[in-house]
């Protein structure tokens, strides 16, 4: 494979191998960096991790740190990483020599019928790499035509017609839809296969697997939204749904500000064919990222419409950046409101440990059911049979019995740790089961729509007035007209006699003197 890849990529160093490469594009640059100064170093005299803690070696472990880094980016910068054949071939490398779905993923289960795993999983490309991925969308349905949709699009292809003799039609899985109980969910045996792993491959601390359950439409964001699976363990997770709506009044009558949300087609990306909340923050977190970060790049498996793809020291310069942001903390990002309509997916999980094979569980619980040719391999109860039958084991079981025990590799190169157990129990290391379910045949739905509509508005405003005061229609033109066309007419009349006219209101409400003497005034004018 590394030859393939030196002759496919222009400048690829001839000391380059690829699981090197891999290694400096999965892993922190800098902590890669002292993992070489271990290859390099005499494993034995002294040990090769002397040279980080021997205070008396200092100088010399800080010079041999810059050289590898020099020499490093050396190699890399004669390197053309803005090819598209480039892109394709280190892309393709990426996906198949990662752990395959088929090699993780065992046995699976949808609605209790069982089935090859990649009828129903593919990978998809995430923010920490490649994982295999359940009814997500393809990335070509979910984000704009470019050239890394383009390739995995091929990659996939391909992947696909290499495993084209393996599958069985047989055990076709029920049509995908969801329904609730544990009965019709979804149940994975993983074997996460720890004598596989590489060296300097694992940053992490725990022993497990990350997983997430989210909207199909979103680019998968592992680092916020993902959860725990731990080996020797059945995890149970339990996924509760709610809708979210919007009526066509609310699009049509309240903007975007004001209601908080957008619909699909009101705010479009630049990256991602559809609008989520999550896909705007992934774009603008990459947007921001390179922006901040000084080669202007993009990591391999970041979604992107044509950008320059980073090399290995660019890219973990580029997550450095793009880790160290906080949405809720970038002015500007408030642009990325919530969908107005959506369903939010929230995940319970539980989990206890696997039961051992005795004889309240033998023949029943799937670990423990007897079948050499379809179970579960290995056998978790390969060592009570061969204890039972002791020296005289039939040929018809040894030549298909496979034990659940597997040897141990090295805690560090070259170096035996005389505590270290030299096996150890697959189904306590390794193996994890997973059930994903709905826990209730429905959803709870949330309408938005707006409170009141001008029609409705009205409506109510007149209802109230002619229920309190007695005011219509006619009441209201009355109105306007005395205030306008009345009140010219009383004007131009007063003008016109010289006489001031006064209300019959204002009369009755003087004395009865006053009375007298305003009508003896105005008959002396009207005489006069």
């Amino acid at each position: 494979m590394t030859e393939f890849v030196r002759y496919s990529v222009p400048g690829w160093p001839e000391s380059l191998t690829l699981e090197r490469f891999l290694l400096h594009m999965t892993t922190h640059h800098p902590t890669l960096v002292k993992t070489i100064m271990l290859w390099e170093e005499d494993a034995l005299n002294p040990p090769g991790f002397d040279i980080l803690i021997n205070p008396e070696r200092r100088q010399e472990m800080k010079a041999a740190y810059t050289k590898i880094e020099i020499d490093t980016e050396k190699a890399f910068a004669k390197m053309n990483f803005t090819s598209d054949k480039t892109r394709r071939v280190l892309l393709s490398s990426l996906w198949f020599t990662g752990l395959p779905c088929k090699r993780m993923l065992v046995k699976c289960w949808w609605k209790n019928v069982e089935g090859n795993c990649d009828d129903i999983f593919h990978l998809i490309p995430t923010d920490i790499g490649f994982c295999c991925s359940f009814n997500h969308q393809p990335m070509e349905m979910i984000m704009n035509n470019s050239t890394f949709t383009t390739i995995l699009r091929q990659i996939e292809k391909r992947y696909k017609s290499y495993d084209e003799g393996e599958k069985n039609d047989e055990s076709a899985f029920p049509p995908i839809t969801p329904q609730a109980g544990k009965q019709n969910g979804l149940r994975v045996l993983i074997d996460m296969k720890a004598t596989d792993l590489r060296a300097a491959s694992v940053e992490h601390n725990f022993n497990g697997i990350q997983a997430a359950v989210s909207n199909r439409d979103n680019f998968p964001v592992m680092i916020t939204d993902s959860f725990l699976i731990g080996p020797g363990r059945e995890t149970h997770v339990e996924v509760s749904a709610q809708r979210s709506s919007a009526t066509a009044d609310l699009k049509s009558s309240v903007e975007p500000e004001m209601r908080n949300c957008y619909f699909d087609d009101e705010f479009a990306l630049n990256t991602f064919s559809a609008y989520t909340m999550t896909n705007c923050w992934v774009e603008c977190l990459i947007n921001l990222s390179r922006a901040e970060a000084p080669d202007k790049c993009v990591p391999w498996n970041f979604p992107t419409i044509d950008d320059t793809p980073c090399g290995p020291i660019q890219q973990h310069r580029f997550l450095e950046a793009y880790r160290s942001l906080d949405m809720f903390k970038i002015i500007g990002t408030e642009i990325c409101l919530p969908n107005c309509a959506e369903t939010v997916y929230t995940a319970s999980v539980t989990s206890a440990p696997f039961r051992a094979c005795d004889q309240a569980n033998f023949g029943l619980s799937t670990f423990c059911t007897i079948d050499l040719e379809s179970g579960v391999r290995p056998h978790k109860w390969a060592e009570i049979v061969t204890a039972a039958y002791g020296e005289s084991l039939p040929d018809y079981i040894s030549r298909q019995l496979e034990s659940p025990v597997r040897n141990c590799t090295p805690k560090f190169r070259g170096v035996t740790v005389a505590t270290a157990k030299p096996t150890y129990d697959a189904f306590e290391e390794d193996f994890a089961a997973v059930l994903f379910y709905f826990n209730r045949p429905f959803a709870t739905e949330l309408v938005t729509a707006p409170r009141m509509t001008w029609i409705v508005f009205f409506s109510r405003v007149g209802g109230l007035l002619g229920l309190f005061i007695g005011f219509s229609l006619i009441s209201a033109i009355e109105i306007v007209y005395w205030l306008t066309l009345g009140w010219l007419e009383n004007a131009l009349e007063e003008k016109k006699s010289g006489v001031k006219k006064t209300s019959t209101a204002t009369i009755w409400s003087l004395s009865e003197e006053e009375k007298v003497k305003k009508f003896s005034r105005a008959k002396t004018i009207r005489v006069h």
